[in-house]
Parts: structure tokens; C-alpha cells; sequence
């Protein structure tokens, strides 16, 4: 019998390291007893709130307990409801405490610390960093921070949500394509000649690492092959597709690079990479933002009210209560929990030992603000996923 794989080994060939899923080779050979099995967490990040005025409200459940109910906006979660739960009434005083005049600058400043944030910084360290101090010894990478924004230019207190410490706001990678590199292609081995001709011709990682894949496929259980067999799959598919958007060299530092143009494509690859971070327990703690606080980002792909939504979001969420901008703000809020929803089905999908990822992780997904038109720090949209 094929000794029990370490839980942490890795695919290797030429200065390319690709972690793999777990399979049940990972399993101790007395009595098949499972290991410990790692807990993540994810904090998501959506910008503008939602709304709550006349009676209007299609976010917040009509319903309570087991089973409730999801309103309009959630329902993208009905394949997962069994591992969601929505918070409604809960308030973030720290950032009312906050003397500064942007309500938007203000929660995002205190979105993940509970600390009043002062001009320009947190003043706290972020929940994601402390998580991170002490999983790090786990993973590759303690934590990943990602996110939509690339334009760039604004202030960090309103573009970032992860603080090393009250002044230290660590920066979003927005480029999928960097961001998979990074993870699954690390090229430490390499002289920076090989890694140039590597980058020219944009050598497959999975081509990188064939010869090891096949040697452990041969001496796996039927269950276990397949199992690697779809994730590499897996991830030759987000490669091609990664590669098909035309980025450029990837992994190239230097000026961020201009907006995809598509947000839609953008966001679908970087949660395709951050959910096989988590399968391949490259790292445990991840944040994930939409744009930044504020975001007058317009979303002309959907449409409401017969017509392409060209309108800023910042300025749609002071809706004054006019139907137009509320169902504006409907199909747009109803966007962004779909994204969620994609993400939240993956996980749920990947098996870890008879048990999801998505049931091994807590995710947090919420907002700045509560009511974008009131710009209140009350009545915050909150949804947690996962059993972690």
C-alpha cells in the first residue's frame, strides 16, 4: 500500500510548485483517522450599502430561525441557505466614533478592526491579520488580499480592508493572472533567464509538473486519481483562461495595469483562484473587495428599468427613495450576491475528507454602511456562510 501522503506536499518540477487537494492518501493509515483539518476565513467586502425606505427593503428576510426565508437580493444563496445565516440590526459604533466627515472612509476604515479610524489609517489591525498571525505556520502564504479596483490613486482607509496594524494597510492584488502565478507557479528555482523564457512562452504549470502528477497518479485509489485528475483539470482550464485574456507577461512587477474592462471576467477568475488557494490549503485567510468605499463604478451589462445601467453606484445609493434608483440598486446589489453565491457553490463542491471547504470556512460578507441613501453605520447587511 502506498504510504500516507503528507497533508501539505506538493507537485515540483522545474522551480514550479502546485499544492494539491486532499485526498484520501492524506488520511493516517491506522484506523484511516482523519487529521485535523484546516478552518478558513473569508471577508467580502461590497461597497454603498443597501436600502431600506417605505417598506422597501429586498434584502432583509421576512422570516426568522431555521429555514427563514431569503429576501429577493439573497436569494442567488439557495443552493447553500443550509450553511447561511443573515444578521440584521447590528450596528458598528466605532465608526460613528470617527472623526472623520466620510461615512464611507469611516466604516471601511473600521470594516474589519472595530477601532474609530483616525485620518488616513485604521488605527487597528484588522480581524483577517489576527487570524493570519496565527495560521501562518500552516501555509505558504498567511493571508491573500484581493480585490475588483484597479484604478488606483485613492486614499487606502477607503480601498483597503486588511491592516497588518494601525498604519500598514496591505494592497489588493486585482490580477488573476498574477495572483495564479504567485500561488501555483513559483519559480524560485529558476534563473531569471529561465523564468523570462518561461513567461515568453507561457509555459503551462501543469507541463512544469507533469512527470511528479503522473508518478502519484500510478500509486493512488481509483477514488484519489480521479479526484486529481479533475482538479488538475481544473486548474489547465483557469490557466487557458487566464492566459485568453491577453494581460501580458504575468507576474511582471511594476505599475499596477489598467482595468479589465470587464468586471464581470475579472471577478469570476480571481474567485476561481482564490477557491483553489483554499482547496490546496495554500493559505486559510483571504479578503476580497468590490471596487472601494464609495464606488461610482457603473454596471452598464445589467439593466433596470428597460434600459443598461450607465449610472454611478455611489451616487444611484442616495436613492431619496425615487423607484428608479431602487430598482437600480436591486439589480445591482442582486449582481454582486450571485458573485458571492459562485463562490460559496465551488467551495461547497470541493470535498475535504467527507466534509466542503465552504463547510470549513466562515465567510463574512457585508458593507460600509447600512442604508446608502442615510450613509448609517445601523442595520449593516451581514451574511455569514460556511460552519467553520
Amino acid at each position: 500500500m502506498f504510504r500516507p501522503l503528507n497533508r501539505r506536499m506538493v507537485l515540483r518540477g522545474a522551480g514550479t510548485a502546485l499544492a494539491l487537494p486532499f485526498l484520501e492518501a492524506m488520511l493516517p493509515r491506522s484506523a484511516r483517522a482523519a487529521p485535523a483539518k484546516p478552518l478558513r476565513l473569508l471577508s467580502w467586502y461590497f461597497p454603498n450599502g443597501y436600502y431600506h425606505v417605505n417598506g422597501i427593503d429586498d434584502w432583509t428576510p421576512k422570516t426568522t430561525g431555521a429555514g427563514f426565508a431569503l429576501s429577493p437580493i439573497l436569494a442567488p444563496l439557495m443552493p447553500v441557505a443550509s450553511q447561511v445565516s443573515v444578521l440584521s440590526g447590528v450596528a458598528n459604533p466605532p465608526a460613528d466614533a470617527a472623526n472623520l466627515s466620510c461615512a464611507h472612509a469611516r466604516g471601511t476604515g473600521s470594516f474589519l478592526t472595530c477601532v474609530a479610524p483616525a485620518s488616513g489609517s485604521s488605527d487597528g489591525v484588522s480581524m483577517d491579520q489576527v487570524a493570519a498571525a496565527q495560521l501562518k505556520a500552516y501555509t505558504r502564504f498567511p493571508s491573500l488580499e484581493l480585490g475588483t479596483d484597479t484604478v488606483g490613486g485613492d486614499i487606502p482607509i477607503r480601498s483597503t480592508i486588511a491592516w497588518a496594524d494601525a498604519n500598514t494597510p496591505l494592497a489588493k492584488e486585482t490580477r488573476p493572472g498574477a495572483l495564479f502565478d504567485r500561488l501555483f507557479a513559483a519559480d524560485t528555482m529558476l534563473s531569471q533567464a529561465e523564468i523570462d523564457k518561461r513567461k515568453a512562452y507561457r509555459k503551462s504549470v501543469l507541463d512544469s509538473v507533469l512527470v511528479t502528477a503522473n508518478d502519484l497518479s500510478n500509486k493512488l485509489g481509483k477514488g484519489d486519481r480521479q479526484k486529481l485528475d479533475g482538479y488538475l483539470s481544473g486548474v489547465r482550464e483557469l490557466e487557458l483562461r487566464i492566459a485568453n485574456q491577453g494581460a501580458g507577461p504575468m507576474c511582471t512587477p511594476g505599475t499596477k495595469p489598467p482595468a479589465t474592462g470587464d468586471i464581470r471576467t475579472q471577478t469570476k477568475l480571481l474567485l476561481d483562484v482564490l477557491a483553489l488557494a483554499f482547496q490546496c490549503d495554500v493559505t486559510r485567510v483571504a479578503t476580497f473587495m468590490f471596487d472601494r468605499a464609495g464606488s461610482d463604478l457603473a454596471y452598464p451589462f445589467l439593466t433596470a428599468n428597460g434600459a443598461p445601467i450607465n449610472a454611478g453606484h455611489h451616487g444611484t445609493s442616495h436613492h431619496h427613495g425615487a423607484a428608479t434608483n431602487l430598482a437600480q440598486l436591486k439589480e445591482i446589489l442582486l449582481w454582486q450576491t450571485q458573485q458571492l453565491a459562485y463562490l460559496l457553490d465551488k467551495l461547497n463542491k470541493m470535498d475535504e475528507g467527507g466534509e466542503s471547504v465552504l463547510y470549513r470556512s466562515a465567510v463574512f460578507y457585508s458593507s460600509e454602511i447600512g442604508d446608502g441613501d442615510l450613509h448609517e453605520q445601523q442595520n449593516l447587511p451581514i451574511v455569514v456562510a460556511g460552519s467553520a
